[in-house]
């Protein structure tokens, strides 16, 4: 697996090295269900290499890099990572394999965020992640926001030799991806509802639809769908106006598996993350 170069120019130049000592902590949780296991930072900003939702190993295989948020409000100015936002409550872990967070900008928004791990049969080299997402408008007028996703597998633990291509509806919107390591690993996502752009991209050498993310300029992803091969990357992007007191919703469903046409039971899994959402939506409205 490749090792993480991302933050290390950003960091220096910002004076923030002295940041990385040994002492230095950040909450951490960890996902488990049947052969899968997940790692999220939650609460790690930009001294933190390792932020983000950074290792779901199944069957002892670590297929993922990274996975993370942004944000940005209005149409100027710099994205930023959820995790420079404060957390509103403490992490509430309800079971092994679920998660809710909840950041908040005060007196702007809330981002919460409900994580569903579920693994397969040891051995089945299959799983499934859903995440919901809910961003919510305290402001008291509309609020211009703009979400981003950015996605790095490294199928097999390995970042070489995968191949991604994402996929639109039929009225544009970028809906799902689809990458794969020959015929050996497979990971797909399917997001609802679509998102207004999105971008395929190699990670490294140069990293460059991550940096994007981490400049100080406004990002428009370039809408490049692929197929493109090697070490690759993807990232979604929402451009949505919140109405006063109003939320936006964002369902995530990411799985990996070991055939090109997934099992039965990853279907299936699939399938109870959706009913999970759906759960989990009714708690968070009741409250």
């Amino acid at each position: 697996m490749k090792r993480s170069p991302h933050f290390c120019p950003l960091i220096c130049a910002l004076g923030l090295c002295a940041a990385f000592s040994a002492t230095a902590t950040t909450p951490t949780s960890t996902l488990t269900n049947g052969n899968a296991s997940v790692t999220i930072k939650t609460g790690a900003g930009l001294t933190d290499p390792d932020f983000g939702m950074n290792s779901w190993t199944v069957d002892g295989v670590d297929q993922l890099y990274r996975q993370w948020f942004w944000f940005r409000t209005g149409s100027t100015g710099k994205e930023k990572t959820i995790s420079q936002l404060d957390l509103e409550t403490p992490c509430h872990q309800e079971s092994d394999n679920y998660l809710t967070t909840k950041y908040v900008s005060y007196g702007k928004f809330t981002i919460g965020i409900n994580y569903t791990l579920l693994g397969g049969a040891e051995g089945s080299g299959s799983s499934t992640i859903g995440e919901q997402i809910i961003v919510k408008n305290i402001s008291g007028a509309a609020l211009d926001f703009h979400f981003f996703q950015y996605v790095d597998f490294d199928l097999g633990g390995s970042s070489a030799g995968d191949t991604l291509e994402l996929g639109q509806d039929a009225s544009g919107l970028f809906n799902s991806a689809y990458q794969h390591k020959g015929a050996s690993y497979f990971a797909d996502e399917f997001l609802t509802p679509g998102a207004n752009h999105g971008q395929a991209a190699l990670a490294s050498p140069d990293f460059t639809l991550f940096y994007s993310l981490t400049d100080n300029s406004p990002t428009t992803l370039n809408n490049f769908a692929g197929p493109i091969s090697g070490d690759t990357s993807w990232a979604f992007q929402w451009d949505v106006t919140i109405p006063v007191n109003g939320t936006f919703n964002i369902s995530l469903n990411k799985s990996v598996y070991v055939s090109a046409v997934p099992e039965p039971s990853v279907l299936a899994l699939a399938g109870l993350t959706c009913a999970l959402f759906a759960g989990a939506r009714r708690r968070h409205c009741k409250r």
